[in-house]
């Protein structure tokens, strides 16, 4: 089910992963030919930039998910307005409550399960 949007998401998640990697890379080569406390700096800046580089690979697993909820959460609001119902303006506290009572009855890919969203 993926989008455009969500191509090209998972494109600049996936390079700027790498970037990171590379750049963690070049840091612990950089290390190894500097004094002691400076090497041992650019180590724990080389950890944490793989720990960057780890979370954004974490999240490019999560973009279909994320995805599916857009997309139901875009219907949910159009069928609600369709009825008439009163839907908060995006972007507000009362659209993310009104959106975290919507997932709640997302059916899970399968078609089985409701609250499959409200999980992921």
């Amino acid at each position: 089910m993926e989008t455009e949007d969500g191509k090209r998401l998972d494109a600049a998640v996936q390079e700027s992963a790498e970037v990171a990697i590379s750049t963690a890379a070049s840091m612990r080569a950089d290390a190894a030919g500097m004094g002691d406390e400076i090497g041992a700096l650019l180590e724990t800046l080389a950890d944490e930039v793989d720990d960057v580089a780890a979370e954004l690979l974490t999240m490019r697993d999560q973009i279909p998910a994320m995805e599916a909820e857009s997309l139901y959460l875009t219907k949910a609001r159009a069928e609600a307005e369709e009825r008439g119902e009163q839907v908060p303006a995006p972007g507000t506290v009362e659209a993310e409550e009104w959106e975290a009572v919507r997932l709640r009855d997302m059916p899970s890919p399968g078609g089985q399960a409701p609250g499959w969203g409200a999980i992921q």
